[in-house]
């Protein structure tokens, strides 16, 4: 019997459970950090924003869009554990598998996952919980787990 898995996303990082059979616990597979997820938008930009011209009112004003640079730091690390998951399918290591994650992000991920993937998903819980501790996740998760 494979195990069933389970991605907790949150912006800091991303972690793996897997419940096996009819446990009423799961238990930690893998971590994939993400500590840029912590810091502030300007402290993500290495340089300062470019300066841009309007023809017509002539005036300048500071290039770029705020939150371009933390939105760029989070498709990375998505794209990375979407990456880590596709390799992890390949080698036969889970059967199904819930994403557990606040909508915002569970958005962003989804373009990352390809097709395999999406068919192997049985639930989506779009709660943050990542930072629940691990013995008390299968509790916060209990009611959305099919057996």
């Amino acid at each position: 019997m494979k195990a069933v898995w389970i991605l907790v996303l949150g912006r800091t990082g991303a972690r793996i459970f897997e419940r096996l059979g009819d446990e009423r616990k799961v238990h930690f597979v893998l971590e994939v950090l993400h500590p840029e997820g912590r810091l502030k938008e300007g402290e993500l930009v290495t340089d300062r924003a470019g300066r841009e011209f309007d023809p017509v009112s002539k005036v300048s004003h500071a290039g770029g869009h705020p939150g371009e640079a933390r939105t760029h730091s989070d498709q990375l690390f998505l794209k990375e554990v979407a990456d880590r998951l596709r390799k992890l399918k390949s080698e036969g290591k889970f059967s199904r598998l819930y994403l557990v994650s606040d909508p915002h992000l569970l958005g962003m991920l989804r373009p990352h996952l390809d097709d395999e993937i999406v068919k192997m998903i049985v639930g989506t819980v779009k709660k943050d919980l990542s930072r629940v501790v691990e013995a008390d996740l299968f509790p916060a998760l209990s009611g959305s787990l099919v057996p």
